[in-house]
């Protein structure tokens, strides 16, 4: 039975001044969407290709289901996410979603979510949505989008320039590896590097974008100056322009950006893992074609205890049952 879910990440992200999702409430956010795309590449096998905030949406406790089934729409039983309670998101929308071995297509992600590999032709694979994330984090930390690209108004440049340039503006040049791999480089570059149609770029650099000193370039209030380094640091590896150079999800889970959100999930998920084993029996869990479990919330909401919610997965990756395990 498919699962009832709430609002999205966009849907939430309307409800803060200027869209901008509190730093704390966007560690945990990031780092549950890096657990689900940690399985997703490697026990799955799968890149999702079009990961964007209206894809990413909230699990509903049953009494929310209930208003939903009674007339109310999914924003208005979704509860806003707080720091206590930043809720627990589920990647949604497999439509375009290939096998990392096999691509189902070739025209993949929203053009300002776009990875650099993708414009120019190149081969690519699960850092496609590690570039997405990178680019979502940036959006609802500092409540703009992090390239917005743009065609010319006399049409000297496509929005596909302008999004190029801006990778390049703030990231850094376009690397001559990258290039050399890509099948429409030419479309864009000349042998030199440079763009053909925005030959002179307004270099900047992402500190500046994350920590600059007017409009929407200021640093989030609710960020210390001290993080500001840490956090640039963890946007770089999601942000790599060469895909071959750029972290995955479980690198990036070690970072030191999300420590805190990790080590007061770390506890949970070290219970959780006992209390799968203390409340099913393995061999019956195998013979009904199970692979694997992941634990998607540690505190769950199921009726009136606090439950974990575990996702139980066939070996090809498809999702056989979900189950609420006692705390």
């Amino acid at each position: 039975m498919p699962k009832i879910l709430g609002c999205s990440l966009h849907g939430q992200a309307r409800r803060f001044p200027d869209r901008r999702i509190p730093v704390q409430i966007m560690k945990e956010i990031t780092r549950q969407l890096l657990v689900r795309l940690a399985f997703l590449h490697n026990d799955c096998r799968v890149i999702h290709t079009d990961l964007h905030s209206k894809n990413i949406c909230f699990d509903l406790r049953p009494d929310e289901v209930k208003r939903m089934a009674a007339g109310e729409s999914a924003d208005e039983v979704t509860p806003t996410i707080t720091e206590e309670q930043p809720g627990n998101i589920r990647i949604i929308d497999f439509g375009v979603a290939s096998y990392v071995d096999k691509h189902m297509t070739e025209i993949i992600q929203p053009e300002h979510l776009r990875a650099p590999e993708a414009f120019l032709g190149a081969p690519w694979g699960p850092s496609v949505d590690i570039w997405s994330l990178g680019c979502l984090v940036i959006e609802f930390v500092k409540g703009h989008v992090a390239f917005p690209g743009s065609a010319s108004k006399k049409g000297t440049w496509t929005s596909e320039d302008d999004h190029l340039a801006q990778h390049m503006e703030v990231l850094g040049p376009m690397p001559a590896e990258l290039l050399k791999r890509g099948t429409k480089t030419s479309q864009y570059f000349d042998e030199e590097g440079s763009l053909l149609r925005i030959p002179d770029l307004k270099l900047t650099s992402l500190e500046r974008c994350i920590d600059g000193t007017r409009g929407i370039l200021r640093r989030p209030h609710d960020m210390a100056a001290e993080e500001v380094p840490v956090f640039v640091d963890f946007l770089r590896g999601a942000l790599t322009l060469d895909p071959d150079h750029r972290r995955s999800a479980k690198e990036l889970l070690q970072h030191e950006w999300l420590r805190d959100v990790m080590s007061t999930t770390a506890a949970d998920e070290t219970g959780s893992d006992l209390a799968i084993r203390n409340h099913y029996d393995e061999t019956k869990l195998e013979e009904r074609g199970v692979e694997s479990a992941v634990v998607t919330s540690a505190l769950s909401e199921h009726g009136s205890k606090t439950h974990w919610t575990v996702d139980f997965f066939t070996e090809g990756g498809s999702l056989l049952t979900t189950h609420h395990v006692p705390r």
